[in-house]
């Protein structure tokens, strides 16, 4: 055992001074200043934000003139035979479609909306029974064709539509 530790008495010095220099290179490092974007007090370290930029703050991805709507619709009610009624005006580039499917159409497996203008197929979430909500579907400018398909669970599609204007 002693001719062990007299040969392996340079391995276990150089791994112990090793040890030694990364423990202290690691406290050294909460000593560092992390980068800040933020005004701070020299003093104490903390960081002061400003309040007043709070107010102006926006969703990043919605541009400010980009404001949306909502649509509140019923498809299947017969109201495709009137084009007036399947017509809706808005002076945004998104909006949210809440709808209710009129005609009790059972057995419904699937609902899909569709912009047929740009290709943009939304997600729909059931709120109720008959009732639905989407997500923000993007607009292009000028008449948008939105069509509403019904999957029933005997492979039967029923669709139904409705044209938004728009003008931004």
């Amino acid at each position: 055992m002693k001719s062990f530790l007299a040969d392996a008495k340079f391995i276990l010095i150089l791994l112990a001074i090793v040890t030694a220099i990364s423990g202290v290179s690691n406290m050294e490092v909460e000593a560092e200043q992390k980068p800040s974007f933020q005004r701070s007090d020299r003093g104490t370290g903390f960081t002061i934000f400003d309040n007043q930029a709070a107010p102006n703050r926006q969703v990043a991805s919605i541009a400010p003139a980009a404001v949306s709507q909502v649509i509140t619709q019923n498809f299947f009610c017969n109201h495709s035979l009137d084009t007036k009624a399947a017509a809706k005006s808005v002076d945004s580039a998104l909006v949210m479609v809440d709808f209710k499917i009129c005609k009790d159409l059972k057995n419904v497996e699937a609902v899909h909306l569709i912009n047929q203008t740009n290709g943009f197929k939304a997600h729909i979430f059931k709120t109720d029974n008959f009732s639905y909500k989407t997500d923000f579907i993007q607009l292009n400018k000028g008449s948008n064709k939105i069509t509403v398909e019904v999957v029933l669970k005997d492979g039967q599609k029923k669709q139904d539509s409705l044209v938004i204007l728009t003008g931004s």
